[in-house]
């Protein structure tokens, strides 16, 4: 009896340090699996949000370029022999058949900047109004262009699609607005690039309007961990793209939490990027958010990429878990989360 009480004396408390040391070891272990998995998914999904910024800017700047373009080359020839008006107006249809994205562009000359003729182009449509002023508007229409004379370029509101860069000197980018195109009303954004004399003063403007549909349809088609989405918000806090369509041209500031609204306005500001756990204004559950912004052209404003993971699957899945953190709150990695990070399975556009 004697050597049992002493055996078990012995083997007790062996026995106990041992099972809790293991205990303690393969908590480490899972804690430290945890944040690894925290960290990569983090990462994923930032990457991410980095990935779809560039191709959306990509994009828009495709379609601006052709703007930047025309701008130089009227800064070139405005003034000089080679200042054509019909060759610019066909330039400028070129411009709009040869890009599937660009629904219409236009030039608009201060009186007399352009050739000195005003006064012989008075009233003579549709490239001129009754001013003379080369002011052509050339719009697709099919396979076609429609030509028209440019109209309250003059009024502020209204002209600011020429006003804001001739006063400014700088290119512009205006909020998305519908816009009635063959029968059809369609998102567009306008983009305009100042015309310059070679002592830098702003004799003119070369704008397009850019659709956005193919932005949209590429955007709404994502999916990040089954649930995930994507959304694209212009510089002043609108909703461009969002795969629930009556959002779109929404000011987030008026659907979003406090916290969600304040980051997208911020992001906007400083361009930097942001993660973080907030309620989400359509589900209402809470959602891991990473956003992301780009600049467009030279305009000196920022569009952001907002992406949205929810925490719960649409299987009943975990994905996002959520603690105080230095950058906002960063997610930590659930159930849902890990067995996709680990498979390695693309995330791309498409159901």
């Amino acid at each position: 009896m004697k050597t049992w009480s002493l055996k078990w004396r012995i083997l007790l408390p062996v026995g106990a340090v041992l099972i809790f040391g293991i205990g303690l070891l393969i908590f480490l272990i899972a804690t430290d699996f945890s944040r690894t998995a925290t960290f990569l998914t983090e990462k994923r999904i930032e990457n991410l949000t980095y990935r779809y910024s560039n191709q959306t800017k990509a994009e828009l700047e495709l379609s601006f370029g052709g703007i930047r373009a025309l701008a130089a080359f009227l800064s070139a020839d405005a003034g000089t022999p080679a200042a054509d008006r019909e060759k610019y107006a066909e330039r400028i249809s070129r411009l709009v058949l040869n890009n599937p994205n660009m629904a219409a562009a236009w030039a608009c000359f201060e009186p007399g900047a352009f050739d000195g003729r005003d006064a012989e182009y008075a009233g003579r449509a549709p490239l001129h109004d009754n001013t003379g002023r080369f002011v052509p508007y050339l719009a697709r229409v099919g396979n076609a262009i429609h030509e028209e004379p440019l109209v309250d370029y003059d009024k502020p509101g209204d002209g600011d699609y020429y006003l804001l860069a001739r006063d400014s000197g700088k290119e512009v980018i205006t909020t998305p607005y519908p816009y009635m195109i063959a029968g059809k009303e369609q998102l567009i954004t306008s983009v305009a690039a100042p015309v310059k004399s070679p002592a830098g003063k702003v004799v003119g403007v070369a704008g397009g309007d850019l659709l956005l549909e193919g932005i949209g349809k590429v955007m709404n088609a994502i999916r990040i961990y089954e649930t995930g989405r994507a959304v694209l918000i212009d510089h002043h806090g609108i909703i461009v793209t969002h795969p629930e369509a009556e959002l779109v041209l929404k000011d987030v500031t008026s659907l979003m939490s406090g916290e969600l609204a304040s980051a997208v306005s911020q992001t906007i500001k400083d361009g930097l990027t942001r993660d973080f756990i907030a309620e989400s204004p359509v589900t209402r559950e809470l959602t891991a958010y990473s956003v992301s912004a780009f600049s467009i052209a030279d305009t000196g404003t920022n569009w952001v990429v907002l992406i949205s993971v929810p925490e719960e699957g649409g299987d009943g899945r975990g994905e996002s878990g959520g603690r105080q953190g230095g950058r906002g709150r960063p997610y930590c990695a659930g159930g849902g989360f890990i067995p996709y990070l680990l498979s390695g399975q693309p995330d791309s556009p498409g159901a």
